[in-house]
């Protein structure tokens, strides 16, 4: 990836950071690549979801054909779709437009050290501006039950190393 374009990156996330999240009460769902985050944050704008089976034989997730989409994107395969930090303000009743999803790239993601640039910069940016943030750590259950522990301490070591303070984010 060239300098030029991970400038470009780090300023488009800048921008949609500060202008969907800035002061707001955010949800940030951070997982490794692949762990199911986008299919969450989908499920809860009520994107209507289906199960298939890739020419591999993996299970993964779909959107309906032609149905309505509010949520992001649903990455198949080995490259992921988020690349930089997408809020979506989820359908939920009463006055909460101050209330975002943040749909954020996932950790270790396969694009490379650049990529892991960007994406830090990005969480340290959503932590800096928002009034009020929630962390949503999203592990596929593999990563727990077959290739143990180990790839999600990882995610907790990445967490701790690019948010600043994040123990003091406990509630």
């Amino acid at each position: 990836m060239s300098i030029d374009k991970i400038i470009k990156d780090i300023s488009d996330a800048e921008q949609e950071i500060e202008q969907h999240v800035k002061d707001k009460r955010v949800a940030v769902f951070i997982g490794r690549l692949k762990a199911g985050k986008s299919t969450i944050i989908s499920h809860i704008m009520r994107d209507q979801i289906v199960s298939k089976e890739d020419d591999a034989g993996q299970l993964g997730f779909i959107k309906v054909p032609g149905s309505r989409a509010n949520g992001p994107t649903i990455g198949g395969g080995s490259s992921a779709c988020t690349t930089t930090p997408k809020p979506y303000t989820p359908p939920i009743h009463g006055n909460s437009n101050d209330f975002v999803l943040c749909d954020m790239p996932g950790l270790d993601d396969n694009r490379g050290e650049a990529q892991d640039i960007i994406n830090a910069f990005a969480i340290r940016k959503v932590v800096a501006v928002a009034k009020e943030i929630k962390f949503v750590f999203v592990c596929d259950i593999n990563t727990l039950l077959i290739t143990d522990i180990t790839l999600f301490l990882r995610l907790m070591e990445a967490a701790v190393t690019m948010i600043p303070n994040i123990l003091n984010h406990q509630y």
